[in-house]
């Protein structure tokens, strides 16, 4: 079924915490996602083997109405490939990368002048488009916990 998607991400740490939003159909999730290895060292670690190791490495915490939603291991890999790769990608892209460097990345980390006076600033993006999503996949969305409209 082609599903209307839209991803969010803001950078709280680089390359260990963001936050943002998933717009699944019309149906609206916030979620946080911590990195326990930073990004740029995932490639230097041993794979995870089990679930739990997977979980530990790939934090990822999902809200709809700002309650929190516990996740089975069939759900945590659905989010884990909506958010975990689009992760990765803002934090490789050159203009993220820019972005956190010098009088910027100064801002964003709220150090030095800018963060005595109270300036800040944040930097994100948002992908937005249509995703064709398995029936199995609309199932487990349309449970009464994620709640999203969708016809298997």
């Amino acid at each position: 079924m082609k599903v209307r998607i839209e991803k969010n991400i803001e950078q709280v740490i680089d390359g260990s915490s963001y936050k943002g939003h998933l717009l699944i159909g019309e149906t609206k999730f916030t979620y946080e996602l911590n990195f326990s290895v930073p990004i740029r060292k995932l490639d230097d670690m041993a794979p995870p083997v089990s679930a739990e190791e997977i979980r530990s490495v790939f934090n990822i915490a999902i809200k709809k109405n700002d309650a929190k939603i516990e996740l089975t291991e069939e759900e945590y890999g659905l989010f884990f490939l909506l958010l975990v790769e689009f992760a990765i990608m803002f934090y490789n892209n050159p203009q993220t990368r820019d972005s956190n460097e010098g009088m910027m990345g100064t801002m964003i980390e709220g150090k030095g002048i800018f963060g005595e006076i109270g300036a800040s600033a944040s930097i994100g993006m948002t992908s937005s488009g249509t995703g064709d999503l398995p029936a199995e996949v609309c199932k487990i969305l349309s449970a009464p916990k994620f709640g999203c409209s969708l016809a298997a």
